[in-house]
């Protein structure tokens, strides 16, 4: 809670089991006392976090006027516990006297000695410090059940629930359209998503050209079929939005967005099962049947496995183009803005104020947006430039690698409180962003990025794995490598192209991100045999004319082991039911909390070291950076002709201000047409905005005011200051 400068309020109901029979609510630093005053009516017991850093600086975790707030709206005289963190082991006793100008039965200090002791020891120690607190609440709530538990109608009054059935029918009525496609006909088509449906041909196309350009296909007329549909795209008259583009777009604008997508989110994902089950439960058979049958040596059989991979391409392109989900929503409006910018928006009635607040509010909410688009394989670039928009402040990013199902996204979400999606089997595809606001280190913002699983056998495209993972690495200031369980071969191939991606931003001089690894979902918490294992591996791979000990360092400071997330109990069993029930695991908790402080630690750590300045950016400059890493990656494959890359987006820049200046400042009736020539060879001739700038200048003769150089010089000034942005 003392990283974000957000709002954020949870709220978990009971579940009547062995291991809880209470709700909670969770807040985080920062709440209005409007909001306080109103959800503290639902708590009979307070538990308040403050660090033993300021207590020390006479802080006080709980004030008189928020007391009193406490108990005026308390049914029964509440429990209060203060929960001082991070106190040295020798003064744990020492704190838990002090009860801030309190009576021992209004308020208990419990404390928690600093995790820095032995890792057994904490472990202990926050243990005996969950039981006291949980002891505490149960003891409190016995004979109280009837005077503090709520009725139906106070929680329905304080979570304002007669306002969900206004955004309950706002969703409703975007199903009813988006359900009124008939089976016959798929989503992705042009009456139903006209854009997106163009968009995706459109990327497929760019793909083919790309591997022309690489000898792997022939490139004939694939550039007509390309401006075919770019001019398909840019038509304003016949490229419309369509009626669910338009109610979906109005529900964003709602000042309740971020629930609707979440209550949207969830129904559209049951009823796309439903409309797709017979489908998925096919493709699923008969991939099950081609793994048994793919390596046979029986001719027959190889045989059937051939016909077998046909059909399941066909049932997973058929899948494919009936599945609807928020983000492919989110994608025709993005690709309308990027191809027709507010025109599209205009002449369905939005105004551009709207599209703005759009994009800005959705992600200022925390909720998680798209950088690569999957599907495409595309940088979803004009969303980006329009969405994080932050001046000048500084970003530090962080972003997580690793095989396909092994809790990347989980991690993130217990670690920084983002909303990631999970899901077992495949999960994320392409990578997603979040942003949050910080003050830490100097730093303005945190963006997290979750990323599409290496190693996926569904993609089994070692070329795409290395791409995400050199594009990760090079837009990022640290990176989490995250592995499920042992030292496997998982790990092995992992960090081969982790360790390749790492010699070629050296090589590049291209700054190199802090490296942690994470072995998730282990039962062995022993850092000391994983090295060992780790070293071993190391000691297995080798990249040609490169130490490896110049590229990475693993030790107890950078390795971390964490258990399973979750606790699988049973509840309920009988001879024709078993109910589980999965838990959240404590221990899963305390080691994000672990890894958490160390990540944080080196946050700090890099923002002090000048040798890295260079490499902390503000948001439209780290967008800049993303584009031309992403361009340079897709067209050349490596960051060997980043230089060019930027060289030539420059240029674009410089030939596309000269052109504005040369409309708006110049006045050709009263200059040269040799002049106005020989400007525009030497732009053509120049690859940077210095090397025009300096050029432009032996041509500035007596026919030109000093005016108008001056004028020229402020706009090559403003030129180096912004994002290249096409």
């Amino acid at each position: 809670g003392d990283v974000y400068k957000r709002q954020d309020i949870q709220y978990d109901l009971e579940f009547r089991g062995e291991k809880r029979g209470f709700s909670v609510l969770r807040t985080d630093e920062f709440i209005s006392e409007e909001d306080f005053t109103k959800f503290s009516r639902l708590c009979s017991v307070f538990l308040i976090i403050v660090p033993e850093n300021l207590v020390r600086q006479n802080f006080k975790p709980i004030e008189s006027s928020v007391y009193d707030l406490i108990m005026q709206n308390s049914k029964e005289t509440p429990r209060i516990f203060v929960l001082v963190t991070h106190v040295p082991l020798n003064e744990a006793e020492e704190m838990e006297v002090d009860t801030f100008g309190f009576t021992k039965n209004e308020i208990e200090v419990i404390s928690l000695p600093s995790e820095e002791v032995d890792d057994s020891l904490y472990r202990i120690l926050f243990s005996d410090v969950h039981k006291k607190i949980f002891t505490g609440v149960q003891s409190y709530c016995q004979g109280r059940q009837d005077k503090i538990s709520l009725t139906s109608s106070e929680f329905s009054k304080v979570f304002e629930l007669n306002k969900f059935e206004k955004e309950e029918k706002i969703v409703d009525e975007l199903l009813d359209l988006i359900q009124q496609v008939d089976d016959k006909n798929p989503y992705i088509s042009p009456k139903f998503l006209p854009m997106y449906t163009a968009y995706r041909e459109y990327s497929k196309l760019q793909k083919l050209i790309l591997d022309s350009l690489n000898g792997n296909c022939e490139k004939q007329g694939l550039d007509i079929k390309i401006q075919d549909i770019n001019n398909r795209m840019i038509d304003t008259q016949t490229m419309r939005l369509s009626q669910v583009s338009k109610k979906f777009l109005s529900m964003m604008k709602d000042s309740n967005a971020s629930l609707l997508n979440f209550a949207l989110e969830k129904r559209l994902k049951n009823f796309i099962s439903q409309r797709n089950k017979v489908d998925i439960d096919a493709y699923f058979k008969k991939y099950c049947e081609y793994n048994i049958y793919k390596n046979s040596r029986n001719p027959s059989l190889a045989t059937m496995a051939e016909g077998l991979k046909r059909e399941i391409s066909e049932l997973e392109n058929k899948i494919s183009d009936n599945t609807l989900s928020v983000e492919i929503l989110w994608r025709e409006i993005i690709q309308f803005y990027s191809f027709q910018e507010y025109k599209a928006f205009e002449n369905a009635g939005f105004a551009k104020d709207d599209i703005d607040h759009v994009f800005k509010q959705y992600s200022e909410h925390g909720k998680p947006f798209e950088i690569i688009d999957g599907d495409n394989k595309t940088l979803a670039t004009r969303f980006l430039t329009s969405a994080l928009v932050g001046g000048h402040k500084k970003v530090f990013v962080v972003s997580v690698l690793g095989p396909q199902s092994s809790g990347k996204s989980t991690l993130l979400n217990y670690l920084f409180g983002c909303h990631f999606a999970t899901a077992s089997g495949r999960g994320t595809k392409g990578i997603y962003g979040t942003l949050f606001d910080i003050q830490i280190g100097g730093f303005d913002s945190i963006l997290i990025l979750d990323t599409e699983g290496l190693l996926s056998s569904e993609m089994n495209d070692p070329e795409y794995d290395r791409k995400i993972a050199l594009f990760c690495m090079a837009i990022s200031h640290l990176v989490i490598i995250n592995v499920k369980g042992d030292l496997t071969r998982n790990m092995h191939e992992v960090m081969g192209v982790a360790l390749t991606v790492l010699n070629q931003l050296k090589l590049n001089k291209i700054p190199s991100p802090s490296l942690f690894f994470v072995l998730n979902q282990n039962s062995d918490p022993n850092i000391s045999n994983h090295l060992t294992a780790f070293n071993r591996i190391l000691d297995s791979i080798t990249i040609e004319d490169t130490s490896l000990n110049d590229l990475l360092r693993v030790d107890e400071d950078n390795l971390i082991v964490i258990p399973n997330a979750f606790n699988n109990t049973t509840v309920y069993s009988n001879e024709n039911t078993r109910w589980t029930s999965l838990s959240p695991s404590d221990s899963f908790g305390l080691s994000c909390s672990v890894l958490f402080d160390k990540l944080i630690k080196e946050m700090k750590k890099r923002s002090e070291d000048s040798e890295q300045a260079e490499s902390f950016l503000d948001l439209q400059s780290w967008i800049k950076l993303v584009i031309e890493i992403w361009t340079t990656i897709e067209e050349f494959r490596d960051l060997a002709h980043l230089n060019e890359v930027r060289e030539y987006s420059q240029k674009r820049q410089v030939l596309a201000r000269f052109e504005e200046f040369r409309r708006d400042e110049i006045d050709e009736e009263h200059i040269s047409k040799i002049h106005l020539d020989k400007i525009d060879e030497v732009l053509m001739n120049s690859n940077t905005i210095d090397e025009a700038s300096k050029a432009l200048e032996t041509y500035w003769n007596e026919e030109v005011s000093n005016v108008l150089q001056e004028r020229w010089k402020e706009e090559m000034t403003r030129a180096k200051s912004v994002s290249y942005t096409h």
